[in-house]
């Protein structure tokens, strides 16, 4: 229904945008083109496209549900074909279960005996005999006590695990004999859980190594930590392996079913049984209808067990679809129910994709049939294309009938159109010759009215305008009995146009005799008007002189104002040098009296050296008057040193004076120094105001002289001006002369027209 109903959408789309429909709505010189197409074409057209809709609303509902059925058939043909498919998935891993079933059943005896190395073999079996109808018990002498020695290991075994390792031998070479699929089979066991004490006991046998009869013991090591072990261990559920391929022979593609062997609970080991990808050759399936159609076979973490297209083989549902829609899928796959997707491939080709799950001791595998849409949705696209074709079929089959009948019912109309064709060129005596008294035969009749109508009119007003172009305006135009309806306007008009020519001759009559007059009067002001306009010129040209005079004046003001304010600011100038050297000198009297400080202290020091000299000769003439006589000589000594130390104070003292004396002079002389740079810089203020003042009568000067430059190209235009009005005046003085004479002429040729105020004014 959806593509059914998406064509038919598209197609009326197609003839309102670009088939007749649009043609309908075009403009300019399209529309002229189809104003010009016969009535019978665009009948048939319109017909056409009408019979196509009707056809297109009847055969949406009919191929809806065509399509249903289709679909729906296709539906239950893939739905019973993935059912086979899967039915055939499961048998071929039911067979598979039942193989390792029956190897694991096949030593289940060995778990309830626990005979020793050297025992006698235990016989859990009691033996019946019949003898004459009756069944009697057998009796069984027991074996003595035995010694067997493994096949596999190099050790002594009790005959409980002989025999099940006879048995295991025996059922790995019969199951791959008989099962040409299997490649491999194999008895992985836990550490010591069949023979005591021996950890390394795994038995594997191959299609190759059956043919020599070589067994392979694979250590513990080797399989504890594999994958398809330990979840098998873990989940106690049969478990698959990914898609691999063989050791020994590459070119096979084997996938591994690991079967737990689970005795009360406890694991003590697997079963593994290697497949041939061969063995699902049967679910590959060709059919001739879908050449795209391919069948598959994944577990639920969407890995490609098995697939009959061989590039999808070891890959991932991720490596074939768009990863976004992965997600989404291994969701439903969760739910172990059957369900069909559309999605698109790595390559953008959107394909039908149908799940159905199969179950195997737990372990959820999908059989997967997959194909394009393209082909799923042949049939109803074939179905569809021929409904169309039908369609249009039946649409231009209807339009070419229409057409033929429309054409043969409107053929007295192109009679119609020529002699309208003929009346428009002017035509008025054609004939119309039609007997019938149908809808045509009316058309017909009143096409000759008109055409006797409009001879009429053409007559009369031929007549009145002829006397209207001789000048008689004052023409009858009151009779109205041709003018009825539509044709009255033109009666009215005409009465306008000799209302209107006749007032507006006498206006221009009277405007004539006005113009003559004025034209004097415009003769006498223009010869006033030169009269003055000369005297003016003499006028402006004094004027000018005058102010040529001044702009020269001014020019000198402004350029002896320039040479004032350079001399101006050369005083600035020298201020600004002046106060430079005010404060150089400041400075050099700060530093007088900083270094005048420093020598104070100097000298105090000096005084404070004779005072300790001093008090030091004191204490020397002490101790020589202690000596007696032999410190007489140093206590001259002692005196000579006091009396220089007083000395040296005294010189201390009057430096000190001096240069206290120094520093009230520097004091003062730097006080004299900032008054005096304050006054220069007073005198710069009044300087620079001075070089302002100087500096915009300078600017107005300039001004002036602007505009007095300006002023007499003023005065100079003016009197181009004047000397053009006096030219003028002369000219409009001879105009005038020649107005009068033309208005002259013009009052003659007026009044040769009769006009219908003039008539009033007789009567």
């Amino acid at each position: 229904m959806e593509n059914a109903t998406k064509f038919c959408v598209t197609f009326i789309i197609y003839l309102f945008k670009e088939g007749p429909v649009c043609k309908m709505k075009k403009t300019g010189q399209q529309k002229k083109t189809e104003k010009s197409r016969s009535l019978g074409s665009r009948l048939s057209m319109l017909l056409g496209i009408v019979g196509l809709l009707i056809l297109c609303s009847l055969s949406v509902p009919i191929v809806t549900m065509g399509s249903k059925s289709v679909k729906a058939n296709l539906n239950k043909n893939m739905e019973d074909l993935l059912d086979i498919t899967n039915e055939k998935t499961g048998r071929v891993f039911t067979q598979v279960q039942t193989l390792a079933d029956s190897m694991m059943e096949s030593i289940s005896f060995v778990w309830d005996q626990n005979d020793a190395v050297g025992g006698a073999p235990a016989n859990p079996w009691r033996i019946n005999k019949f003898n004459d109808g009756n069944r009697e018990v057998q009796e069984i002498t027991p074996m003595q006590n035995t010694t067997f020695r493994s096949r596999i290991l190099n050790q002594e075994i009790p005959a409980s695990r002989y025999n099940a390792e006879v048995v295991m031998m025996n059922a790995m070479y019969s199951t791959l004999k008989s099962n040409p699929y299997v490649t491999g089979v194999g008895y992985f066991f836990e550490p010591g859980v069949l023979i005591p004490g021996v950890t390394d006991y795994a038995p594997y046998l191959t299609v190759k190594s059956a043919e020599t009869r070589d067994i392979i013991n694979y250590p513990y090591s080797y399989y504890k930590d594999k994958g398809y072990y330990k979840t098998a261990k873990e989940t106690q559920k049969t478990t698959i392996t990914s898609l691999y391929h063989d050791d020994e022979n590459p070119e096979y593609s084997l996938i591994t079913v690991c079967t737990p062997i689970i005795v009360n609970g406890e694991f003590k080991g697997v079963v593994n049984i290697e497949i041939n990808l061969s063995a699902f050759d049967i679910l590959a399936r060709e059919d001739s209808r879908f050449p795209s159609l391919f069948t598959s076979v994944m577990d639920d973490q969407g890995n490609f067990l098995y697939s009959s297209r061989e590039d999808l083989r070891e890959k991932t549902l991720n490596d074939a679809l768009d990863e976004k829609d992965v997600p989404e899928l291994l969701s439903k796959m969760q739910e172990d129910k059957p369900f069909h997707v559309v999605l698109q491939n790595k390559s953008g080709q959107s394909r039908r994709l149908y799940f159905a799950p199969t179950q195997l001791d737990g372990t959820t595998l999908w059989s997967l049939m997959s194909i394009s849409s393209n082909e799923y949705l042949r049939v109803t696209k074939r179905l569809i294309t021929v409904s169309t074709i039908i369609v249009l079929c039946g649409v231009v089959l209807l339009t070419l009938i229409t057409n033929l009948l429309i054409r043969s019912s409107l053929k007295p109309l192109q009679m119609m159109a020529k002699v309208g064709n003929q009346v428009a060129d002017g035509n008025l005596n054609v004939e119309i010759q039609y007997k019938r008294q149908d809808e045509i035969g009316t058309i017909a009749q009143a096409f000759s009215k008109v055409m006797q109508q409009i001879k009429s009119i053409m007559q009369d007003l031929n007549e009145k305008l002829s006397s209207v172009s001789h000048g008689n305006f004052r023409v009858d135009l009151s009779d109205e009995s041709l003018y009825k309806g539509d044709y009255r306007p033109l009666l009215l008009s005409l009465r306008d146009i000799t209302t209107d020519l006749s007032n507006t001759m006498e206006e221009i009559k009277r405007s004539a005799s006005e113009v003559n007059s004025g034209a004097e009067q415009v003769s006498n002001g223009a010869q006033s008007l030169s009269q003055g306009s000369t005297e003016q010129a003499s006028s402006i040209e004094e004027l000018s002189a005058t102010m040529s005079e001044i702009s020269d004046k001014i020019k000198s003001t402004a350029e002896q104002s320039l040479e004032a304010n350079k001399l101006s600011l050369s005083s600035v100038e020298a201020v600004e040098l002046s106060n430079q050297k005010m404060e150089e000198m400041s400075m050099a009297m700060k530093e007088i009296t900083e270094k005048s400080n420093e020598i104070g202290k100097i000298i105090k020091t000096i005084d404070d050296i004779a005072f300790q000299t001093n008090i030091l000769s004191l204490n020397a003439a002490i101790e020589a008057a202690r000596a007696g006589a032999a410190g007489k000589g140093f206590a001259v000594v002692a005196d000579e040193v006091g009396n220089l130390a007083q000395k040296s104070a005294k010189a201390a003292q009057n430096t000190s004076d001096l240069i206290e004396e120094t520093i009230d002079a520097v004091s003062r002389g730097a006080k004299i120094t900032e008054e005096t740079a304050a006054s220069m810089d007073l005198v710069k203020t009044k300087a620079e105001g001075i070089t302002n003042i100087i500096s915009k009568i300078s600017d107005a000067s300039e001004d002036e002289a602007r505009g007095i430059v300006q002023l007499s190209s003023g005065l100079d235009q003016i009197s181009s001006v004047v000397q053009s009005n006096t030219a003028t005046a002369e000219q409009s003085a001879a105009a005038s002369e020649e107005l009068s004479g033309q208005a002259n002429v013009l009052q003659d040729l007026v009044s040769k027209f009769q006009l219908k105020n003039e008539e009033k004014k007789e009567l």
